[in-house]
């Protein structure tokens, strides 16, 4: 190369400036077209894993993890999400295939009982999976430490939102910076129907039918979209798709959302029908925005809101329906005028409906799941269901 730019010799010719710098300038464009395209690749990979991370999470099976790994992925449980009386709940990351995934460890309390749901909870939902199921990525089983590992759900459980509960960005107890969110009767409608969802592959879509006995507000986990996912499986129970019903040795459920015959045999067996009967309650609530039973409401008529539902409906005086944000300890239900638009209207009319033929008292009265996502999708007309409660005669069988 010196040679051929030096000449041949001491009176060759030499190449012109002109030259020279189309070679430095065609160097310089090849050098910037490799760069780009390495940083084109980067960027591809690096969407591939985000891809990877959010598409295919549903995917993975759960792995079994140490004490001391639980420890490094918490950062020494150092982020406490919650607590309850099965244990603590903090938030950690776990590396898949060079992932970093953020996740939720649940810490459990040292009892029979929480053992049997820890080992229940890892039989059932384990390799069970649906994009409105909790995803379980991992367990915990180190001497007496029992964990469990799920997705991180950013957006946390379904009754904080139902409810009004106040939820601090700024850490526990700074009380003077909270923050209350309220959900759009769309984004209800839509936790509705993705919930059922999942209830339904639960009963339909496993190998063996699975029962929660346990829906309710705390159990609807919401992703950083607000999308709904049917979590906590420790009451669960599989049984054989050719079997109809389970016995059960004594009352499960939370009081509030379990159906009648889990509490007393007089009602019938407990079958899939008993989740339709929660589902139904946990519908109400969301379209109340409150508890379905408040004994302090300011109207003795509304203490036991799915009542005064079914009575306003039966009077042909159906509302939009919301909570008071001006006082949150109130429970007034009011008109919304305001805000009412068609789409929301009957939306939330469906869910009224819904939820009131879901909590019928006589099992074979209510719908089975594959049912109510068709009611709640429109595809099917809702009748107006018959009282719910056991003191009025009988109602006919819609189904």
């Amino acid at each position: 190369m010196e040679s051929w730019i030096n000449g041949s010799g001491r009176d060759g010719p030499r190449p012109s400036r002109v030259v020279i710098g189309a070679i430095s300038a065609s160097v310089s464009i090849l050098f910037l077209v490799v760069f780009v395209t390495l940083v084109v690749i980067l960027v591809r990979r690096r969407k591939q894993k985000i891809h990877f991370n959010k598409d295919t999470i549903s995917s993975i099976s759960p792995t079994r993890y140490s004490y001391s790994q639980l420890k490094k992925f918490t950062n020494n449980f150092s982020s406490r999400l919650g607590e309850g009386g099965f244990g603590s709940v903090y938030k950690g990351t776990i590396h898949r295939n060079g992932v970093r995934i953020p996740v939720a460890v649940k810490m459990l309390k040292k009892s029979k009982q929480v053992e049997k749901q820890f080992m229940n909870e890892v039989a059932t939902i384990g390799n069970v999976h649906h994009h409105n199921l909790v995803v379980m990525l991992g367990y915990c089983v180190d001497g007496i430490k029992h964990a469990l590992i799920y997705e991180f759900m950013e957006n946390g459980s379904l009754d904080k939102y139902i409810y009004g509960i106040k939820r601090s960005k700024y850490g526990v107890g700074d009380e003077s910076k909270l923050d209350y969110k309220k959900l759009s009767p769309k984004q209800l409608y839509d936790i509705a129907l993705e919930t059922a969802r999942g209830i339904l592959y639960l009963h339909q879509g496993c190998r063996n039918k699975i029962l929660h006995f346990d829906i309710k507000p705390s159990n609807v986990l919401l992703d950083s979209n607000f999308s709904a996912k049917v979590a906590d499986f420790g009451l669960a129970r599989m049984i054989n798709k050719g079997h109809s019903h389970v016995s059960l040795t004594r009352a499960q459920g939370t009081p509030g959302y379990g159906a009648p015959e889990m509490w007393l045999k007089t009602f019938g067996p407990v079958t899939d029908k008993s989740d339709v009967y929660s589902y139904g309650m946990l519908l109400l609530e969301m379209v109340g925005k409150r508890k379905n039973y408040d004994s302090e409401a300011p109207d003795s008529s509304q203490v036991y809101f799915p009542e005064w539902l079914y009575n306003k409906i039966e009077r042909d005086e159906f509302p939009i329906l919301t909570r008071s944000r001006e006082d949150l300890d109130s429970v007034e239900i009011v008109v919304d005028e305001e805000n009412r638009n068609a789409e929301d209207m009957k939306a939330t009319e469906r869910m009224c409906f819904v939820g009131l033929w879901c909590i019928q008292h006589i099992p074979s009265n209510r719908p089975s799941m594959d049912r109510v996502v068709q009611m709640l999708e429109g595809h099917v007309e809702i009748g107006i269901p018959p009282h719910p409660f056991p003191h009025t005669t009988s109602p006919q069988n819609m189904y």
